[in-house]
């Protein structure tokens, strides 16, 4: 089996712990980084965050979640430059359509309730949509965060 197959190949349960813990593993990583980062300047991350996670280190008028409908962000990510390597190792795989059904429906379920808790939190969100634009939501971040 090849390594696109075994990763994807799994189970949605077994994707999503994986994810997961990839994940915890490289947010202290981050953190130390960002800390640093920031000792010299104002910096801007972009990163997958919970709302407890973000607190750990933040305020909410210091930070902006961009969200998105969960569904189908295969296709959304695999259309943005800095994901083709990303898209190049899932096309790899022996099943593809296999493999884009399980990272769908693990992102979905990941994702949809730290949406809501996003939402339902003192943190200021933009949810992006088909009819966003880069400019205006930079425009909104800017604003939020002082930078205009």
């Amino acid at each position: 089996m090849s390594a696109p197959s075994s990763l994807f190949g799994r189970t949605v349960e077994e994707y999503k712990d994986w994810l997961l813990n990839n994940s915890r593993e490289q947010l202290e990583f981050i953190f130390l980084d960002l800390i640093r980062l920031s000792e010299n300047k104002e910096i801007l991350c972009d990163c997958h965050l919970t709302v407890a996670q973000t607190l750990a280190f933040s305020e909410p008028s210091r930070v902006v979640f961009l969200i998105k409908e969960p569904s189908n962000l295969v296709d959304e990510y695999g259309n943005r430059p800095d994901h083709q390597g990303f898209l190049r190792y899932l096309n790899s795989a022996t099943d593809v359509e296999k493999a884009k059904q399980t990272v769908n429906t693990t992102l979905y379920e990941i994702n949809v309730n730290r949406i809501e808790e996003i939402k339902n939190s003192d943190f200021f969100w933009i949810e992006r949509t088909g009819d966003s634009t880069v400019e205006d939501t930079l425009s909104r971040v800017e604003k939020h965060l002082g930078l205009i």
